[in-house]
């Protein structure tokens, strides 16, 4: 009985690895970018606010290991609050899988299923961003592939956030304003 759990407990273990997600090096909106009539860039946006990040529904901090199975993507959420006055269309946010020399956009949005289609976030309003199922974690899967196995990705970075707004406008940055200190990005040069 002994070997048995030790045996599982092996597997386990070594499907287990520590990962870690922070903020880009290179915050989007902070250098020199332009805004376009349609679209504002921002150093950070302060529309939203980000609550906490999780894998498989555990907290983790930004730029802390973390353990974490293979499909640990899969499983990334981030929980959002709209503290504008703004009725939000959608929010998308990206990681870049920093190790991978071509990385494809993983992008975590809502609304981003058939079943939230049409819907938006209100003033006051808290939102989970989460991975498109099925097909779209299947291509991240393929284009990770490419280079190396999933299992080997350990690091990724926040690289952009897009909100749309009624008018069709977008605020884009590569930092947000987040509720816990631990949480924020760094501050540009």
């Amino acid at each position: 009985m002994l070997a048995l759990i030790l045996c599982a407990a092996s597997l386990v273990f070594s499907q287990t690895q520590t990962k870690t997600v922070q903020w880009s090096k290179n915050l989007r909106g902070s250098h020199h970018e332009k805004s376009s009539p349609d679209v504002l860039m921002l150093p950070q946006i302060d529309g939203i606010e980000i609550q906490g990040f999780a894998v498989g529904g555990k907290s983790i901090t930004l730029g802390e290991p973390f353990a974490a199975d293979d499909d640990w993507l899969r499983d990334f959420t981030v929980r959002v609050r709209n503290i504008s006055q703004e009725r939000l269309l959608s929010i998308q946010l990206d990681l870049h899988l920093s190790e991978m020399i071509v990385s494809p956009q993983v992008v975590f949005c809502y609304p981003c299923t058939a079943a939230d289609k049409g819907k938006s976030i209100l003033p006051g309003e808290e939102v989970n961003l989460t991975m498109l199922p099925g097909a779209f974690y299947d291509w991240v899967k393929k284009q990770v592939a490419t280079e190396r196995s999933l299992a080997q990705i350990t690091r990724a970075d926040i690289e952009i956030v897009l909100i749309r707004l009624p008018d069709e406008k977008k605020w884009v940055s590569g930092c947000v304003k987040t509720s816990d200190p631990k949480n924020a990005c760094p501050k540009p040069n």
